[in-house]
C-alpha cells in the first residue's frame, strides 16, 4: 500500500491526523487532503478500490492528474471555498487504467497553522446504480419474442393515472419535478408544473419540442438500471433513467430542476439570461429561490427510489408485453386451427377423392361426398355399414386384411396403397386404390383408420384396352410375311415377330437381348449401318439389300421418340422383294419393247426422228445424272425422250422428209406433233408424267416457243432438259434439208441463250458433260439436202 511514502507525507500533520486517518480508513468513500497548490498530501486506504492505484501511488500524484476539472476551475473553488463550510462539486476522474468515471466531491477549507488545506471526500457515482443488479438480472431472464412480435406503446402497458397520482404526492414531498416519456417523446406522467421552464425557456411552441428533444437525446444509451445525473441548459441538475422491458427500450423516467445543498448558484447568469430573452428578472430570480436544495444523501435516496421504480414499471412492462404476446400467440393458433378447419372441409368436400374413416370393428364412421359422386351411395346409406359389404368378393380378403395390419402395426403407420373393386349403386363395379393409416384422436381414444381413396376405373380399363391393343398387334404383326424388329439404342433386340425367327431359324425367346451384327454379321458391325443412320438422323431410311442366295429386301427402319425427345430405340421392317424384283425386270424389259415399239412406228416413217428420239434420249438422262436429279426421274426423262417426237406420225411423210423448204402452213402443220404427242400418250397408265413432258418440250423461257408460249417455271423441268437436248442434237447431226453443223455450233446456241430461250443451270450441265468428251451413239450420217 505504500506506507512508507505516506508515512513521509503525513508525519508532519500531527496526531491527529493519525486518528483522522484511522476513522477515514473505515470508510467507504476515498479520503482526501489537498494543500492549494493541488499537491495531494493524503489519502485513505480506499484508493486502491475506486482508483486502481496504492497509496503510495496517488500520493505521488498531483490532484489535477485524476480530476478532469480545469487548473482555473480547482483555484476557483479554492477561492469559494469557506473556513469551516463544505460543498460539493460535480466533475469526472481518472481511474489508472485510464477509464473516467463519475464522482462527487465534498469540499471542506480549512487551516492548519498558517496553510490552508482542502479536505475532500470522493464518492463514485457509478457504483450508485441501486437497481441495476436486479435489473440486469430480469434481462437475463426475459423470454424471447418472436420476429414478426411487435411490442405494444409504453402507455398501453402501465396504468399511468395510478401512478400520475403516486408521483403527484411525491412531488408534494420533495419538490422535484418528474416525467415519464416514452420513445416518441409523448409526456405520460408529468409533476410540477416545470414553472421554472416557463419562465426560462417555454415561452413559444418551438422551445418545449427542443426541450422534449434534449430529453430523448440525453436518455440515450443509458443501460438499465443506470442514471444519467447531468445539468440542463439553465444550470440546473437533472437525471434521466431508462425504462426497459428485456432488452426492449419503452421510454425513460426524467427529473430534475434542483441543486446540490452548498452549491453555489450563479445567479448572475439567471439576471443574463433573464436579460437577454426579455424575462421579468424578479420573477426569474424567485423561480430559482424556489427550487429544491439537495444534500447528496437524498440524491441518493431519490435515485435508489426511481432505480426500483423503473424496475417495477419494467416488470409490469414486461409482464404485460408477455401476456400481449401470449395472447396475440393464441389468436394467432386459434385463427390457423380455425382457418385450417375450413380448408381441410373444403378439400374433403370438394375433392374428387373418397375420404373415409373405419373404426376397429371395420364399420365405416364418415365418408366424404365424393362417396355419392363417384359410386352413387349418399352419406347416409354408408355410415354405419361394414365396410367389407361393398367390397367385390374377389378383393375382399386382401382389403380386409390389409386393414386388420393397419391396426395391428399401430398409429401413423401408413398402409401401402392397395387396388380393389367396390359396388357401386347401380350394381357395377368400380376400381379403387386406397392408402392410409390408424390415428386416434388422444391417449385414451379408440384408435381409427382414416384413408383416401381414388378412382381408378377409367385407369383399368384402359389398362385392360391396352392389354388387348398389345394382344391384337402381337398377333397382326406375327401374322405378317414381312420380317419386324424392334432394336433399342445399343442395337439390342426388345421385340421380334415370328416371320424374322423363322427366317433366323431360331425362337424368338433365343434372339431378344441379342445385337443386330451378332446374328447377321457374326459380331462385326456393317459398315453403313441403317439403324445407326436412323438413330443419328432421327429420321425415317429405307435401302434394298441382296444377299448370297439372291434374294432381294427391302429393309425399312422407323425411330422411335422417348419422352426426352431422344430416339428411344428404332423399328425394322423388312420385306422379301425378289419376286417382285424379277418381276419387275421383265415388266421393264416388256415396257422398254413397247417404248422402242412406238419409236420404231415413227422410224418407219422418218428413219432420221427414230435415231434423233434415242439421241436426245440418251443426252437429257445424262444431262439429269449431271444435275443431281434421282433415279425416278431420271427414268422419266428416258422414257419421254424416246417418245417425244410420237406425235410426228399424225403428220404427212412427204413433209417430214421433204428436201425442199416449207411453207408456213406446212411447217405449222409440223409444230402440232407437241400436242398430237400428249394426245396419244395422255390416257396411257404411266408412272410418270410423260405426255407433259411431251407437250412441252418446245416451250422456251422467254415464252418463244410453242405450242403453249409458256414462260419460266411453268415448263416443267423434264421437258426444259429435253429441250436442251433436242437443239443440241438436232443442230448436230444431219437432217433432210440440212447437213450437220457439228458440237460446236450446238454448243453456240445454247450458250448464245441460256437464262433467255434455255435454262442455265441445264446449259451448264449439258456443257459439263461435253467438255468431258460426251458423243453420240446414234448419228445417221445422211448428207444434207435441203434448207429450212
Amino acid at each position: 500500500m505504500g506506507t512508507s511514502g505516506e508515512h513521509r507525507k503525513t508525519k508532519g500533520l500531527g496526531d491527529e491526523m493519525i486518528a483522522l486517518k484511522e476513522l477515514t480508513d473505515s470508510i467507504g468513500d476515498v479520503f482526501y487532503i489537498i494543500d492549494m497548490k493541488a499537491h495531494l498530501i493524503y489519502v485513505n486506504g480506499n484508493t486502491e478500490d475506486m482508483y486502481g492505484y496504492s497509496v503510495g501511488e496517488m500520493l505521488a500524484l498531483s490532484f489535477q492528474e485524476i480530476d478532469m476539472s480545469t487548473v482555473e476551475r480547482f483555484q476557483r473553488n479554492c477561492e469559494n471555498a469557506t473556513i469551516g463550510k463544505s460543498y460539493s462539486i460535480e466533475t469526472m476522474h481518472r481511474r489508472k487504467d485510464g477509464t473516467l468515471f463519475p464522482v462527487r466531491l465534498n469540499l471542506t477549507l480549512i487551516e492548519k497553522g498558517s496553510e490552508r488545506l482542502l479536505v475532500g471526500l470522493a464518492s463514485d457515482l457509478s457504483t450508485r446504480k441501486n437497481g441495476e443488479a436486479e435489473a440486469a438480472k430480469i434481462s437475463r431472464t426475459l423470454p424471447e419474442f418472436e420476429d414478426d412480435f411487435e411490442p405494444p406503446e409504453l402507455e398501453d402497458l402501465i396504468d399511468f393515472q395510478s401512478i400520475q397520482s403516486l408521483m403527484d404526492d411525491f412531488y408534494k414531498l420533495t419538490k422535484i419535478t418528474i416525467s415519464i416519456i416514452d420513445n416518441h417523446g409523448k409526456s405520460l406522467v408529468a409533476t410540477g408544473g416545470r414553472s421554472i421552464c416557463s419562465i426560462l425557456d417555454c415561452v413559444d411552441l418551438q422551445t418545449p419540442r427542443n426541450c422534449m428533444i434534449d430529453y430523448l437525446k440525453m436518455a440515450e444509451n443509458v443501460e438499465a438500471g443506470a442514471f444519467r445525473l447531468y445539468k440542463c441548459a439553465n444550470n440546473m441538475w437533472q437525471m434521466v433513467t431508462p425504462i426497459f422491458a428485456g432488452d426492449i427500450r419503452l421510454g425513460s423516467i426524467y427529473l430534475g430542476q434542483f441543486f446540490m445543498e452548498g452549491e453555489e448558484i450563479d445567479y448572475e447568469f439567471y439576471r443574463r439570461q433573464a436579460k437577454e430573452r426579455g424575462f421579468d428578472e424578479e420573477k426569474c430570480l424567485e423561480a430559482i429561490e424556489g427550487l429544491p436544495r439537495l444534500k447528496v444523501e437524498t440524491v441518493d435516496t431519490i435515485t435508489s427510489f426511481y432505480s426500483k421504480f423503473a424496475n417495477i414499471v419494467a416488470v409490469r412492462s414486461l409482464s404485460s408485453m408477455e401476456l400481449t404476446r401470449t395472447t396475440a400467440q393464441r389468436d394467432r393458433l386459434n385463427k390457423t386451427v380455425i382457418d385450417n378447419e375450413k380448408r381441410y372441409a373444403l378439400f374433403v368436400e370438394h375433392t374428387d377423392d373418397l375420404v373415409l374413416m373405419i373404426n376397429s370393428d371395420g364399420i365405416l364412421t364418415y365418408v366424404s361426398p365424393a362417396g355419392e359422386r363417384l359410386f352413387g351411395y349418399a352419406m347416409e346409406n354408408l355410415i354405419g355399414h361394414l365396410y367389407g359389404e361393398f367390397i367385390h368378393p374377389d378383393d375382399l380378403k386382401i382389403a380386409m386384411d390389409a386393414l386388420g395390419r393397419s391396426f395391428n402395426e399401430g398409429p401413423h403407420h401408413t398402409t401401402s396403397t392397395l387396388e380393389f373393386r367396390i359396388r357401386h349403386a347401380d350394381g357395377s363395379w368400380e376400381w379403387l386404390s386406397a392408402s392410409g393409416y390408424v390415428t386416434k384422436d388422444c391417449e385414451d381414444c379408440p384408435s381409427y383408420f382414416i384413408g383416401i381413396a381414388r378412382d381408378i376405373t377409367g385407369r383399368k380399363n384402359t389398362e385392360e384396352a391396352l392389354k388387348r391393343s398389345e394382344e391384337e398387334k402381337s398377333l397382326i404383326l406375327n401374322a405378317t410375311k414381312e420380317t419386324i424388329v424392334y432394336y433399342d439404342r445399343d442395337l439390342r433386340i426388345n421385340w421380334i415377330n415370328r416371320a424374322m425367327a423363322k427366317r433366323l431359324g431360331m425362337e424368338v425367346g433365343d434372339l431378344i437381348g441379342k445385337k443386330c451384327f451378332t446374328i447377321w454379321k457374326a459380331g462385326e458391325k456393317c459398315n453403313d449401318c441403317i439403324l445407326e443412320r436412323v438413330i443419328k438422323s432421327r429420321e425415317q431410311k429405307k435401302m434394298e439389300l441382296t444377299n448370297e442366295m439372291g434374294e432381294f429386301w427391302l429393309v425399312r427402319a422407323y425411330p422411335v421418340m422417348g419422352t426426352d425427345g431422344e430416339v428411344s430405340g428404332v423399328v425394322e421392317v423388312s420385306e422379301d422383294i425378289t419376286e417382285r424384283k424379277r418381276a419387275s425386270k421383265k415388266l421393264e424389259a416388256a415396257f422398254d419393247a413397247l417404248v422402242r415399239t412406238a419409236s420404231d412406228i415413227v422410224s418407219a416413217r422418218d428413219p432420221y426422228t427414230a435415231d434423233h428420239q434415242r439421241n436426245v434420249s440418251k443426252l437429257a438422262v445424262a444431262m439429269g445424272r449431271e444435275m443431281g436429279l434421282n433415279d425416278e426421274i431420271c427414268e422419266s426423262i428416258r422414257v419421254a425422250g424416246l417418245l417425244h417426237d410420237i406425235g410426228k406420225i399424225t403428220v404427212p411423210t412427204e413433209l417430214l422428209t421433204r428436201l425442199g423448204k416449207l411453207n408456213e402452213i406446212e411447217f405449222d402443220l409440223i409444230k402440232e406433233h407437241s400436242r398430237s404427242g400428249y394426245e396419244i400418250l395422255k390416257d396411257v397408265d404411266l408412272p410418270w408424267p410423260v405426255a407433259e413432258i411431251v407437250l412441252q418440250h418446245h416451250e422456251r423461257l422467254d415464252g418463244s416457243g410453242y405450242p403453249d408460249g409458256l414462260k419460266g417455271e411453268q415448263i416443267r423441268l423434264e421437258s426444259k432438259i429435253i429441250a436442251v437436248a433436242d437443239v443440241v442434237e438436232t443442230i448436230t447431226s444431219h437432217r433432210p434439208y440440212r447437213s450437220a453443223l457439228g458440237v460446236d455450233a450446238a454448243l453456240n446456241e445454247i450458250i448464245n441463250n441460256s437464262g433467255k430461250l434455255y435454262d442455265p443451270e441445264i446449259v451448264k450441265a449439258c456443257l459439263a458433260l461435253f467438255k468431258r468428251g460426251y458423243t453420240f451413239e446414234f448419228e445417221l450420217g445422211l448428207p444434207a439436202v435441203r434448207e429450212r
